[in-house]
């Protein structure tokens, strides 16, 4: 049974006083970014996006795509004076997680508006929370990492991680507890599909004039790590093979090369099983075209570790929708022969492409015994959370081109919060697993087929982090997304939905 839209209502109480505090953060966050030659257009834009959202249908719906348009840019204001956060990577590189001082997203805006409006139902309207099982295991690694700070050196870089974690949790809960349609979900993925197609085309853009350093100047961050300077420091980490003429890597705007790599290997899976599994031409076509260009825009960031994930996760998410009659014998066989066919021709090229900067997989092996030393050093409690660079030093004498952690995340989650903390990490990936296993048997083609691309995603980023860690802002929202996306997913009343919900 289809269910009826009902009208909505400026004011009622709980939309009109989000849409109000969305009109004070719209304003703030002009003053926030404090760039007098687009203060105005900044001032005007935000207070038309807030005053708008007063008007918009769907409150929620409107507020949601805002958000997932926006966390690719990775915009974000340091809150405080720069100068001992330089100091701090000065002396210790990037660390893995936040940096230490208090750092506002851009993304972080409509998602307090979201919050807002959650917080004034659970108030009001007596909203009763879900807990997913996922949770407790979020819950637990979120408690062993407050336990690590006993051992934390720079101990206020581990608070503003524990910060940052902990909003990456609310943003989870209420993912959990709000997606509850097929129409929200299509809002959630058609605007994080705009994103990628952006990101995709931004990446070529680079790769073809050769330039990274700075994407629509101030606006989008102004990256000393992208600078002329910096990158003649660092060159082996973007050339894309030996040769000192060969071109660039390409990076968008989500971070470095691999983190952008990380970001298509999230949302590409979803996008080709959509692209395959929709029931109209144009729905179909954006999907697809959204894969081409994430395709193309990872190809281009040179990130071996990123087409191996992307390979097994699309392989994954062939396989299950097989398994789960999502897609008919025929599209099965003709893709897989595709691929295969393509493997084959291209077979010299991603071999030149693998073998590329093999100083690059030295390093790697170097930097994981060395994140092996720190966890055999501190199997419990681990050195502290977002420490890991800053205790680094001593257990790695030989200096890599740049300061640099270890690139394995599970090793680096080791190393910060333990064994026990790692246990309790991998048992949130693995309930999300569980749980979008579970939606991928639903009866909405749409809703499983979403199941089965967070599975492909999913599977994608756990083998590309063996190799590399998940150190962009974006990612890890997108992982904590991920996590509450497959529990609401999986739910009963969500989950039973046929076609015409």
């Amino acid at each position: 049974m289809k269910t009826i839209a009902r009208t909505y209502n400026p004011f009622n109480e709980s939309r009109f006083i989000a849409g109000i505090g969305g009109i004070l953060i719209a304003m703030v966050a002009t003053f926030l970014l404090r760039y007098p030659y687009v203060w105005a257009l900044l001032f005007v834009v935000g207070l038309a996006v807030a005053i708008f959202s007063l008007t918009a249908r769907d409150f929620q719906g409107y507020w949601l795509a805002i958000f997932a348009f926006v966390l690719p840019l990775d915009i974000k204001k340091m809150l405080m004076d720069s100068g001992p956060v330089t100091d701090y990577v000065l002396k210790y590189g990037f660390p893995v997680g936040e940096l230490p001082g208090p750092v506002l997203y851009l993304s972080d805006l409509p998602f307090l508006v979201l919050m807002v409006q959650w917080l004034l139902e659970i108030i009001f309207r007596k909203k009763r929370i879900f807990f997913p099982k996922s949770n407790w295991m979020a819950i637990a690694f979120i408690i062993w990492s407050i336990l690590s700070l006993i051992k934390a050196t720079e101990f206020s870089s581990g608070i503003f991680e524990l910060v940052r974690m902990t909003k990456f949790y609310f943003l989870y809960l209420y993912v959990a507890n709000n997606i509850q349609s097929k129409e929200t979900v299509k809002t959630l993925m058609k605007f994080l599909f705009i994103g990628l197609i952006f990101q995709g085309l931004l990446c070529l853009s680079q790769y073809l004039i050769q330039d990274i350093s700075y994407t629509f100047t101030n606006l989008v961050g102004k990256k000393e790590f992208y600078s002329a300077a910096q990158i003649k420091i660092i060159e082996p980490i973007f050339r894309t093979g030996e040769d000192i003429n060969i071109g660039i890597r390409a990076s968008g705007t989500v971070g470095p090369m691999n983190a952008q790599a990380q970001y298509f290997e999230f949302l590409l899976p979803v996008a080709f099983l959509l692209g395959l599994t929709a029931t109209t031409f144009w729905s179909s076509t954006f999907s697809l075209v959204t894969f081409t260009f994430g395709l193309l825009g990872l190809i281009v960031t040179f990130s071996r570790g990123g087409v191996a994930g992307i390979t097994i996760g699309l392989g994954i998410v062939l396989i299950l929708s097989k398994w789960f009659k999502i897609i008919s014998n025929r599209k099965f066989l003709t893709f897989l022969f595709i691929i295969l066919g393509i493997f084959i021709i291209l077979a010299p090229m991603f071999y030149s492409y693998f073998m590329a900067r093999p100083e690059a997989a030295s390093a790697r092996l170097h930097l994981s015994k060395v994140g092996l030393e720190m966890v055999r050093a501190h199997p419990i409690l681990g050195v502290g959370l977002n420490n890991h660079v800053v205790v680094k030093p001593e257990y790695d004498p030989w200096k890599y081109a740049f300061p640099m952690p270890v690139h394995n995340h599970y090793l680096i989650i080791a190393s910060e919060t333990g064994i026990p903390g790692l246990a309790f990490f991998l048992g949130f990936m693995g309930s999300t697993c569980l749980y979008a296993l579970k939606a991928a048997r639903g009866k909405n083609l749409y809703l499983t087929s979403v199941a089965v691309g967070i599975l492909g995603g999913m599977a994608a980023i756990g083998l590309h982090i063996l190799v590399d860690y998940l150190g962009s802002h974006t990612n890890m929202t997108l992982l904590w997304i991920y996590g509450g996306l497959a529990a609401a997913l999986s739910r009963t009343e969500v989950n039973s939905l046929d076609e015409t919900f």
